[in-house]
Parts: structure tokens; sequence; C-alpha cells
């Protein structure tokens, strides 16, 4: 006999199989909706894992194309998100059922501690996960889980191991990557055959009946019992696709390790957390691993804790509360976690801020792309506006300085030639009064600015444009643009400054660097001007420049009016 004719004899025999008259029930299908999630869980991973880059520098990008540019690849990725809950949720509620129908009971006992393993598996690969789309939240909640994890015994050992060394990089992305797609899926999937088998073996824990009663009447598993698995199978697809419609799976900012961002594990570590919140110095070796040795070893050794050799149904005292009792305690704390963040207002203004800064890391990138090193270069450009202090003068209302919102724009090319002392530009600045307005129409305006920019247009306007320029105020203070190369000394008489290639990337480029240059303003300013006008930035690097340069050509965005 072949192998496949193996396999389809046993799943004949499976559907044709007959369990007692009670037996068929919703609860009884909590197993095959947590096979199911688990297997829609690969089906979603492989697909994932298809578009998926596992290096710092490309995974955030390549799950903001998947979110964003690849068909059905939210729902696919939302699907994965929520079905790493589901499967936890439904792991455990399928253990309570377990419990308390006493299946763990021999002959079944070796069944119930490989479910047991088989959750721990869960969970590993739930932890494995979340840091693979190296955001904040998977960055800096993975280091909350890790960091629980180093203070066990050969805690930090097994951190270096999972690290790939002292720090977050590309060996931890790789290896967690291996650890969650390749070998925890086959461990697990491999235990999950063996617990079915035996499962199928042994049949479904019968109601207890008094010895003298007549045999058991029995139905057959197909259609009575497969029902009720399809519906729980429909229910668990339908809430994970609603989930993925509506809600999407979170994307947060690209990680930042510098950042001060506040992490919390997954909601399903979040009881290990709130525990450690009640031990200090030597006493946290009890909160992070005394306690939850006590809780595996207690879930491991049921079986041989209640060794009641008869059929009843329902498990001993002693087990039914203790083990009661610890998913108070696991509920307890969660629920803890959750209202103790509530009430924090300086952990909520912080996820305030979080979630703001998401929207504006996939509004950045949908604008100016992700770079080779895996940084949405717009955002990078912003922070650095704010990290050299370039906002303290061009975002203060009390500051007299040029708004940089739409910077590179034609609207704002018009309205500077217009008024150049405006509010938005000139007013209060040392170069208030330098340079008139062009008492132009709009019409030449937006000719004259088309021109200086190098933007397409049609040609009598940049020809009209041209001959404005040479022939009115424009040309007694800067040089002809089309004259020839862009260089101090075409007609030294000339103060104002060159505007060849106004706006361009190596113009934009060179006033940041450095605005005093003769090419600049450096002939306009006085001395007592220069005191209080933009200073030169040598020490900026040409990385930085360029950032800055591109921030500022899209338009600055994120600066203020």
């Amino acid at each position: 006999m072949t192998l496949l004719q193996r396999v389809s004899t046993r799943i004949g025999e499976a559907f044709d199989r007959r369990v007692p008259r009670q037996v068929p029930s919703f609860s009884k299908s909590l197993g095959v909706g947590l096979a199911f999630a688990f297997l829609l869980q690969i089906i979603t991973g492989i697909t994932l894992g298809a578009a998926y880059a596992p290096t710092t520098t490309d995974a955030w990008g390549s799950l903001y194309t998947l979110e964003t540019r690849t068909l059905f690849g939210s729902f696919v990725r939302g699907l994965h998100h929520f079905g790493a809950s589901a499967t936890v949720i439904l792991a455990a509620l399928h253990m309570t059922q377990v419990l308390m129908s006493g299946a763990y009971r021999r002959p079944r006992s070796r069944n119930w501690v490989l479910g047991v393993v088989m959750l721990f598996l869960v969970l590993g690969l739930a932890l494995t996960g979340y840091l693979l789309p190296w955001d904040q939240h998977g960055y800096w909640s993975t280091r909350v889980a890790t960091g629980i994890i180093a203070e066990a015994p050969f805690g930090g050992l097994l951190q270096t191991l999972l690290l790939g060394g002292d720090d977050y990089g590309n060996a931890t992305l790789s290896r967690f990557f291996a650890l969650h797609t390749f070998v925890l899926p086959a461990v697990l999937g491999l235990l999950t055959v063996f617990h079915v088998a035996s499962y199928l073996k042994h049949g479904p824990r019968p109601p207890r009946t008094p010895p003298s009663a007549p045999p058991r009447p029995t139905l057959p598993y197909f259609p009575y019992q497969l029902v009720r698995d399809l519906v729980v199978m429909l229910v668990v697809l339908a809430t994970l696709a609603a989930l993925a419609l509506v809600l999407g799976a979170p994307l947060e900012a690209p990680a930042d390790p510098a950042s001060d961002y506040q992490a919390r594990p997954e909601w399903y570590f979040l009881f290990l957390y709130q525990l450690l919140q009640f031990f200090e110095g030597p006493l946290v070796f009890v909160g992070t691993t005394v306690l939850p040795a006590l809780g595996a070893l207690f879930l491991i050794g049921i079986p041989f804790i209640d060794r009641n050799k008869s059929e009843a149904d329902t498990p001993s005292r002693l087990v039914r509360v203790a083990f009661l009792g610890m998913l108070a305690v696991v509920g307890g704390l969660t629920a803890l976690a959750i209202a103790t963040d509530a009430s924090d207002e300086d952990f909520q203004k912080a996820r305030v801020a979080a979630r703001e800064r998401a929207e504006l890391a996939i509004s950045l990138a949908d604008r100016g792309g992700v770079d080779g090193l895996g940084r949405v270069v717009l955002l990078e450009g912003l922070d650095l506006y704010h990290d050299k202090g370039c906002a303290s003068c061009h975002d203060d209302a009390e500051v007299a300085a040029p708004r940089l919102s739409g910077f590179a724009t034609l609207e704002r090319a018009v309205a500077f030639l217009a008024d150049p002392d405006g509010e938005r530009f000139f007013k209060g600045t040392p170069l208030e009064g330098e340079m008139p307005e062009s008492g132009l129409s709009p019409e030449d305006d937006r000719a004259m600015a088309s021109w200086l920019m190098g933007l397409p247009a049609p040609a009598e306007d940049l020809a009209r444009a041209r001959k404005l320029f040479l022939s009115g105020e424009c040309s007694t203070c800067h040089n002809d643009p089309e004259a020839g190369p862009r260089a101090r000394g075409y007609d030294p008489k000339i103060a104002g400054p060159e505007i060849g290639g106004w706006m361009s990337y190596e113009w934009t480029r060179g006033l940041i660097r450095d605005a005093t240059h003769p090419d600049y303003f450096g002939d306009v300013l006085t001395d007592k001007m220069l005191e209080d006008t933009m200073p030169p930035y040598p020490d900026l690097s040409a990385d930085e420049l360029d950032l800055l340069t591109t921030w500022l050509l899209a338009g600055a965005p994120g600066a203020r009016l």
C-alpha cells in the first residue's frame, strides 16, 4: 500500500468512526478550530514570506510595500496578525475544555503532555513573530520580552543566542525569522500529527456511565460532529477576515534603537510583564523563573497529580481549583496591566505619539519611498530638521524666519515673488526690505517662477519670463540664470544671490550648508545682519545634507506654515 493510499484510508476511517451520542458538541470542535487556525497561519505565513525580506534594511520596507502596493497584501497580513492571537486563544480554550472533561487521564495522559508542549511552541511562534516587521512596536516589545528571559538562570546565554550577539541587528532578525518560519512550525506541525493520531486512536472522553449500564449508543462522526467542526472553522475564518478588513495589521514607524519608545509585550505576555512589577532586586528571579516554572510543571504534571483511574468525566477538585486559579491569576494580571496602562497619562500620550508617527511614516513613505538603508527618506529628513534645531526658528511663530512648508513648490515660489516680505518669507528677518515685490500679474509671476525653477511651461511663457527678468529690476541684483554656469564673478557688480538653478537640488543643498556664502546672501548681509541670520552648518555630513535637501524639495512635509 502506497503512502497516498494509507493517508486516504486513515482519512476515511476518521470520517467513518462513531462517537458516543452525548459527545457531538461545539465545545468538542475547539481542537479542530485550533488546527484550522494553525493551518491558516502556515498558508498566510508562506504567502507573506514570498514578499518579506529578513534584513534590518529591508524588513520594514518590504512590509510597507506589501501593505500599500501588493494586491490583497494588507488582507493576508491582517489574517496572519490576528490569526496569531486566535491561535493562542483557541489553544487556551481547547486546553480548558479537555481538562474540564477529564480527558487528561490515561490512556490520554501522553496526549495532554504533548498538548502542553504544543502550547509553549505556539507562544514561541508568537514571540518570534512580532519582531519581524522591524517597526517600533515589534522591536521594543521584543526587547521587553527578551529582557524578561535574560533575568532567568542562564537567560543571558539564551538571550545572546537569540540575538546572535550583544545587540539587535541582522543576526537577530535572521534567527527570529528562521525560528518563526522553519524550526517552530516544523516541530509544531510534527507534534500536531502525533497529537491528532493519538486522539483518533483513543477517541473523545465518553461521559461517565455506571458499570452495569448497557453499551452507550453511538452516532457517526459524519455529519453530526463534522458539521459543528465546519461551523467553528467558518466562524474562525469569518472573524479573522472581518478583523483584517476593518482593523488591519498595524505597522508602526521603522525601528529606532535610539528612541524612548514605551514598549509593552503583546497581550498574551502581559501577565509576565505585570508579574515582574511585584518583584525587585534578587526577587526578580521569583517572577522570571520560579513562578512561571511552577505553572508549567503544574500543567505538565496534571495527569500525574490526578491519578484517578475511574471514568470520571470531571477533574479532581485539586486540579480544578488549581487550574482555574492559575487562569484567574493570568487573567487578573493581564487585566491589571491593561488597566494600569489605561490610567497612565504619560503612557497614553506616548501611544498617541507612536500612532501619529506611524501614520506620518506611512504618509512620507508614500511620497518619498524607502532608501537602501531601510530609512523612510522624508521622515529622516524631518527628524534631522528637528534634531539640528532648524524647527526652533522656522516653526516658532515667535521667531522671524521663513516658513518652509511647501518649499520648492510652484505655489510657494509664486507667492514669494509677489510678496517676499510676507509672513511666510522675509518679514522680520534681516532680509526684509532687501527684495522688492515683482509687481507682475499673477500669470507673469507664475511664468517667472516656472522659468527660474526650470519647470515645464509653455515656451511663450518662459520666453516672456526671461524678457521680463532682463528688462526689469531683477537683472540689477541677479545675474541672468541662462548666461552661463552659476559662479560668482560673472558680474562682480551684482550683489544679489545667484539664482541659476533656483530651488534645484544643488542650489538647495548649498543653501543649507552655508546661506551666508556669496552665492546666496553673503554680499547682501552686513556683519550685524549676519548675527541674526541662518548660520553655516559645516558639521553636517554629506548624508545629512542629502536627507535634508530631499526633504525640503519634497515640500518640507511636516514643517509648519
